[in-house]
């Protein structure tokens, strides 16, 4: 016969190990799974748009929003840093995510925290100097790798092609010089 204060412990350690496991291995898994596609769909450090609105079978993101287009790139800063290039927005909508590799979010960028006007933001990661002096916004990264996620609203139908042209416009550069 089975000891009820054994079988019971067990289960409880069983539970605990697998929620820690599930706390602490799951977020870096999907990381490493969604920086493995972006490596073979798009490469590291190019910024990719989907000009189409998702639908709820869409699993890009969790759950991506029926009235916004995306724009995603794997960044890597440790052979320096980037530079994104975002046009005048006028009235629309848009916002920048940085995920970390544990998939907690360091920096978000965009309508409420840059305004709409053209800027160009420096990016680099947590040691790097190079460049910062010579920019107005610097987004610094606590890790050389990060997931970039970009959302541009878009206001009803007759406005996708508008909101796919100022999206087409987001650029991710190498910096032209580094004084």
């Amino acid at each position: 016969m089975i000891n009820k204060r054994i079988f019971w412990a067990t289960v409880f350690f069983v539970w605990l190990g697998g929620s820690i496991i599930s706390v602490f291995f799951t977020p870096a898994l999907i990381m490493k799974a969604v920086e493995f596609r972006m490596h073979e769909e798009i490469g590291v450090n190019t910024l990719m748009h989907k000009s189409t609105l998702s639908t709820y079978v869409d699993r890009d993101v969790v759950r991506p929003n029926n009235d916004t287009l995306y724009s995603t790139a794997w960044l890597d800063l440790s052979e320096g840093p980037l530079v994104l290039k975002l046009p005048d927005m006028d009235e629309r909508y848009y916002s920048f995510q940085f995920l970390n590799t544990d998939t907690s979010v360091s920096n978000v960028i965009g309508t409420r925290t840059t305004g709409q006007q053209a800027i160009d933001i420096l990016l680099v990661g947590p040691e790097s100097q190079a460049c910062v002096s010579e920019f107005k916004h610097v987004v610094r990264l606590p890790e050389n790798k990060a997931w970039l996620l970009g959302r541009t609203l878009v206001d009803g139908p007759t406005d996708l092609l508008n909101a796919v042209s100022t999206m087409e416009q987001y650029q991710l550069l190498s910096p032209a010089t580094c004084g």
